[in-house]
């Protein structure tokens, strides 16, 4: 909550009006926040979850509507939290889903040294950092004891409705170029 306060006193509705926020404490909520209109759908946790994954359509002028999931299952830090992580990372939308394409934003907690991210990935959708050529950029931990050396939010997406893995895979490079730009220090 004093997260989404800080935002909200900074201005961040001047530029981005439309929010679908579920705070909560520490860092088991999420947000999503957008300068077009967004309608909530049910989200991707699984029931009882501990964190909150947000999912809304995205409707901007003159293009078709767009999934958007703010993505952050519980890190994988202790053997009880490794099942827990796994099963938020499997709670989120299958490329074969009728529907809009997808945005997976957020920390996944993972790097692709993770088996189960990887999967994912091959199940449809493009690593926004690949697609681009961004490669790895350190994203965590994030205070300046020590630098940041592993990359765990990352943005992912897929098209609708592909028949191949190539036709998924073409329409998401080129419709979102610079999506990993949200994924590093500093971003915008």
């Amino acid at each position: 909550p004093e997260s989404l306060a800080a935002l909200e006193a900074a201005g961040l509705a001047a530029r981005l009006p439309h929010e679908l926020a579920n705070p909560g404490e520490t860092s088991h909520g999420s947000a999503i926040f957008s300068r077009h209109p967004l309608r909530e759908l049910e989200g991707v946790e699984p029931s009882g979850y501990p964190f909150v994954m947000p999912r809304a359509e995205l409707r901007a002028p003159g293009a078709e509507p767009v999934e958007v999931v703010s993505v952050h299952p519980v890190p994988p830090t202790g053997s009880g939290a490794v099942s827990t992580w796994q099963e938020g990372l499997e709670a989120l939308p299958e490329t074969g889903d009728p529907g809009p394409p997808t945005l997976l934003v957020g920390d996944f907690n993972a790097t692709l040294d993770h088996r189960e991210l990887r999967e994912g990935i091959d199940r449809g959708y493009v690593d926004a950092g690949d697609a681009t050529g961004g490669g790895l950029r350190p994203t965590w931990p994030d205070r300046p004891v020590r630098p940041g050396v592993i990359r765990c939010r990352r943005t992912s997406g897929r098209a609708s409705n592909g028949s191949s893995p190539a036709a998924r895979r073409r329409p998401t490079r080129r419709r979102w170029p610079t999506a990993s730009s949200c994924c590093g220090p500093g971003a915008t």
